[in-house]
């Protein structure tokens, strides 16, 4: 059994298979992360229906125990081994690095030559307040989901409809814009069944549903709503996202309407949920939402104000040329800060996925700000304290070390665990305090904390906090399929 990094370890023939053989056979100690993917057979019908219980109009009620419904096609189990976000590619050999390659570390307080950081971000906030000043929420929200939008949606819903052989089928914005207005509904009034939202019983009744539009109308718009033509679909087959191509794009392009106007920006992973068929559909181990679509956020690490959102698609059939060809997490960071206007007005806060020696030195070559945590065989041989010595001093220690050629430094500090961070543009100084449970003195203590980790921990979670708010409104409808499904999301994005 092959168990190289990123290499296809058995394909199954039904999904049960592929948990039962997780379950049954045990994981090397070296394998990180286990991703099961879908390999659905080519279909040439226009067809997007699934065989999906309507009646299930949430899927926080499904029993966790249960596996989504067996995929059409092959089943692929993949291992990635620990500290390593290499995507579908042979090992390479280890090639011996020269004398004049090695970096050269020091302890000493980081002196950076990278720009200094501007007020450009701050000047387009001003700005965007001005021009949204006095508005209500319904002209904000169609800041986004414009008159142009709705349009392209029922252009495309009625084509497709027509090529299923309904020709009278007629929508209009007006129309959409109720439906979407029943969808938005659901994320805060959740009834068990999609019917009983046009039940005439007293318990029940949700007359402003009723009154707004009929039950087989709201039927009729969802069954038919998409947004391409699916007789093109032949001319983009290497995009999978080809169903969603036109409004995703659109969408992003509102996001940053405005500019990018936060300073602290962080890149993380979202994870929609999905238990339906579909090939872009992915399995994470160990993860609260196991099964659903993955995709890339750009958001403000304050306010969880999203810029740019991409969707993870697997492993890229036509290389890119980048020098982070093999590591997936370098060029998701590389795309998100092609949207920067100006590098200098902001700060990218990034996780161990994507953070690396490479990447903070490629960051400081484009001058952009840059701090995360990272792996410990990431850090480009820095000769930091070992972790069994660093484990049996106290809590707050840390230790540093600064590459003064390339000027990327590197701390470890030892908090509950330790913690590995690199910046290109920050110190560890103000040192400053965290307030820890001691188990020993049986009370709140207070600990030291480098800067950069106190940033860190204020701005990284940006992601985490658009995850806070689009739960809190989550659409309770399901979709017809993966595609309608995953633009249901959008809708809550944009509230």
């Amino acid at each position: 059994m092959d168990r190289s990094p990123g290499f296809c370890v058995k394909s199954f023939y039904s999904l049960r298979g592929a948990i039962q053989h997780i379950e049954e056979q045990p994981v090397p100690d070296e394998v990180e992360s286990i991703e099961i993917t879908q390999v659905p057979p080519d279909v040439d019908g226009l067809t997007d229906e699934e065989d999906l219980d309507d009646e299930v109009i949430d899927d926080d009620c499904r029993d966790p125990s249960l596996l989504p419904p067996e995929v059409s096609g092959n089943v692929e189990l993949h291992q990635y081994p620990e500290g390593d976000d290499v995507e579908d590619s042979p090992p390479k050999k280890k090639t011996k690095v020269s004398q004049t390659e090695r970096v050269v570390w020091r302890k000493e307080n980081p002196t950076y030559n990278i720009e200094n950081a501007t007020n450009g971000a701050e000047h387009k906030r001003e700005e965007m307040k001005e021009k949204l000043r006095g508005k209500s929420n319904v002209e904000l929200f169609e800041q986004f989901f414009t008159e142009e939008l709705l349009e392209m949606i029922a252009t495309q819903s009625k084509l497709y409809a027509s090529q299923n052989n309904v020709h009278e089928y007629i929508i209009t914005p007006d129309c959409l814009r109720v439906f979407l207005g029943i969808l938005l509904f659901t994320g805060y009034h959740r009834l068990p069944s999609e019917r009983q939202y046009w039940s005439c019983d007293e318990d029940l009744d949700t007359t402003i549903i009723r009154n707004a539009m009929p039950r087989n109308r709201y039927t009729e718009i969802k069954k038919y709503l998409h947004f391409v033509d699916n007789e093109k679909a032949s001319q983009n087959k290497d995009d999978k996202a080809f169903k969603l191509r036109p409004i995703y794009d659109y969408l992003n392009e509102k996001f940053k309407s405005f500019g990018i106007f936060s300073r602290e920006l962080s890149i993380d992973e979202q994870i929609v949920r999905y238990y339906g068929k579909n090939g872009l559909k992915q399995f994470m181990r160990g993860k609260p939402i196991r099964f659903g679509f993955k995709q890339w956020i750009m958001c403000c690490g304050r306010t969880g104000y999203c810029y740019q959102m991409d969707l993870y698609q697997g492993k890229e059939k036509k290389e890119t040329g980048s020098m982070f060809k093999d590591t997936l997490g370098g060029k998701v960071v590389l795309a998100m800060t092609q949207h920067l206007d100006n590098t200098s007005d902001h700060e990218i806060y990034l996780d161990n996925f994507f953070t690396s020696y490479k990447l903070l030195a490629h960051m400081k070559d484009l001058g952009i700000r840059v701090t995360g945590t990272t792996r410990a065989n990431r850090t480009a041989k820095c000769s930091l304290e070992s972790d069994n010595d660093m484990k049996k001093k106290s809590r707050g220690v840390y230790d540093y070390k600064f590459d003064q050629e390339n000027g990327i430094f590197f701390l470890k500090w030892h908090d509950n665990s330790l913690v590995t961070i690199g910046s290109n543009h920050q110190s560890f100084t103000p040192v400053g305090s965290a307030k820890r449970w001691s188990n020993k003195e049986r009370k709140h203590i207070n600990v030291p904390q480098p800067h950069l980790i106190a940033m860190y921990n204020k701005y990284m979670g940006g992601v985490d906090h658009l995850d806070w708010l689009t739960q809190k409104y989550r659409i309770g409808v399901r979709g017809k399929n993966g595609t309608s499904t995953y633009s249901l999301t959008w809708l809550t994005l944009l509230l």
